[in-house]
């Protein structure tokens, strides 16, 4: 299934990026504000980086859960 091709290219990128181009990469994947990308920018610490990463990843995450349980309803 689709879910399951994505959660095997998660893996592998986990196990084969660099810790500090994760950050860089989950900015990437996401549409996000110009003032978002600043921030991530000008975040030179990798803590900083990543911690804002994981932000934007939680809250892309709540996002997809809301819209599917709309859908699910909807249905």
């Amino acid at each position: 299934s689709q879910k399951q091709k994505t959660v095997g290219r998660t893996k592998v990128l986990l196990e084969t990026v660099p810790v500090y181009r994760l950050a860089d990469i989950f900015v990437a994947s996401f549409e996000i504000s110009f003032e978002e990308q600043l921030a991530m920018l000008d975040s030179v610490d990798l803590k900083v980086r990543l911690s804002k990463a994981t932000e934007l990843v939680d809250r892309h995450l709540q996002s997809i859960l809301v819209a599917e349980k709309i859908t699910q309803k909807v249905e």
